[in-house]
């Protein structure tokens, strides 16, 4: 299902990014990944995405504040947080910013495309 799905992929690491490149680079998805939110919002702004994986600790405007920024711009698309921290109340504080899932770094390629399977299969 991942095939011709356009990804945005938001972190401020590079390494980051390439990590899920090459998890992903089998499922023929069209990834484009960006280092910052303020990039995010442009992105979104300029292209139509069928998900987005946002990093939430990014420094300047974080991923819960460019989840909300998102949403306000009516973007209604799955937005997958992507954390280090795995508590209840970590996950809840993204549900509530406007995140529609949660996956917990580091990043496991199984839980990855089973997850981003299920969010854009609906």
């Amino acid at each position: 299902t991942l095939v011709g799905k356009k990804i945005l992929v938001v972190d401020d690491l590079e390494d980051n990014h390439d990590l899920i490149h090459k998890f992903l680079e089998s499922t023929e998805a069209d990834l484009l990944s960006v280092l910052s939110g303020e990039k995010a919002i442009e992105a979104v702004g300029n292209e139509s995405f069928d998900l987005v994986l946002m990093d939430v600790q990014m420094p300047v405007m974080d991923g819960l504040e460019t989840t909300r920024e998102l949403r306000k711009m009516g973007y209604s698309k799955p937005i997958l947080s992507l954390t280090a921290y795995t508590s209840h109340e970590d996950a809840e504080r993204c549900r509530e910013a406007g995140c529609t899932g949660v996956l917990t770094k580091p990043v496991d390629r199984v839980k990855l495309i089973t997850t981003l399977n299920t969010f854009l299969a609906k």
